[in-house]
């Protein structure tokens, strides 16, 4: 059951990460000018951007704590 557990979680984090970086990749398009209209909207896109970034990054340090409780669960 436990190597159940991991490989699950393998998959939930590569969607969860691949989600993340698809709207990183349209943000910073937006930031560039490439995928936007104005101004406003590409101000809007360097913010998303920044936010992306943060979330990934927490995303990141939440992953090691899920497995460990992924762990204690299946014991």
């Amino acid at each position: 059951m436990h190597q159940k557990v991991n490989i699950r979680m393998t998959l939930s984090e590569y969607r969860g990460v691949t989600g993340k970086l698809d709207w990183l990749e349209y943000s910073v398009k937006r930031s560039l000018g490439v995928e936007c209209t104005d101004e406003a909207e590409q101000q809007l896109g360097a913010d998303q951007v920044i936010g992306t970034i943060e979330s990934l990054n927490d995303y990141a340090a939440f992953i090691p704590v899920c497995m460990e409780w992924l762990a204690e669960v299946s014991r």
